[in-house]
């Protein structure tokens, strides 16, 4: 026999032998999503459900709370609801582009 096929048996480990080769799974626990339980979950279901003004007012009921973590989980939420400052601005410069455009061609009528 050869050196390769002698050492080909050590080399070899069980497979019943690593926990990754059985059969049974081991199940992890599910994370838990920190949206559906704690005092922002009903501000984070109106979110889901489209409820901006809904999520908002939670959220601005719970930054008065004497828990801090609430309230800095709260303010957060609350920044995320703000309007985007591009889109804004966006907004802002078309409805120029808009007025710009009537006043020329109102105004240079002949």
């Amino acid at each position: 026999m050869s050196d390769e096929q002698q050492s080909a048996p050590e080399d070899r480990e069980n497979p019943a032998e690593k926990p990754e080769d059985s059969l049974v799974e081991t199940v992890k626990p599910a994370a838990v999503d920190p949206r559906t339980v704690g005092p922002l979950a009903p501000a984070w279901a109106a979110l889901e459900r489209g409820d901006h003004v809904e999520a908002a007012k939670l959220a601005r009921e719970l930054t008065k709370s004497e828990d801090e973590t609430v309230r800095n989980d709260a303010t957060a939420l609350l920044e995320r609801l703000k309007p985007d400052p591009v889109i804004l601005m966006v907004f802002a410069g078309t409805g120029l582009l808009i007025l710009l455009l009537a006043w020329q061609y109102l105004g240079h009528r002949h």
